[in-house]
């Protein structure tokens, strides 16, 4: 299923729903597992359901792929349906990745990054 993307019109905002296979990267910090590679920060809003395997998360990552993408903020849903809503309202630079600390208690259902189309570019997001 890599690369599949699926587009759902939702009010007047385009959201995007990727889908990642899973694989590893490992950096200094660890091994991180890929939620979603290449995804385009063209649509305002892009939907990242996280499997059940991978949902226990104690940290995200976004990194820069291409372009240096706006990311506003990325919401965070938990399985008890709450979410969390990390600012981050900056550019991304190649390898200078972003890490937020996740509440790694509870499941991560969904993850939601908002960006600014008027700046494209690419991403992916990671979770330890």
């Amino acid at each position: 299923m890599r690369g599949l993307v699926v587009t759902v019109a939702l009010a007047v905002l385009p959201l995007t729903t990727v889908v990642a296979a899973a694989d590893t990267t490992e950096d200094a910090d660890g091994s991180w597992i890929t939620l979603g590679r290449g995804i385009s920060a063209e649509q305002r809003r892009q939907r990242v359901p996280v499997e059940e395997t991978k949902g226990q998360l104690r940290a995200l990552r976004i990194a820069c792929d291409r372009g240096a993408p706006k990311i506003e903020r990325v919401l965070v849903e938990y399985s008890d349906h709450q979410t969390e809503q990390l600012t981050v309202d900056a550019r991304l630079a190649p390898d200078q990745p972003r890490t937020f600390a996740l509440d790694g208690r509870r499941r991560v259902l969904v993850i939601t990054v908002v960006s600014d189309p008027e700046q494209p570019g690419a991403y992916s997001l990671f979770g330890a």
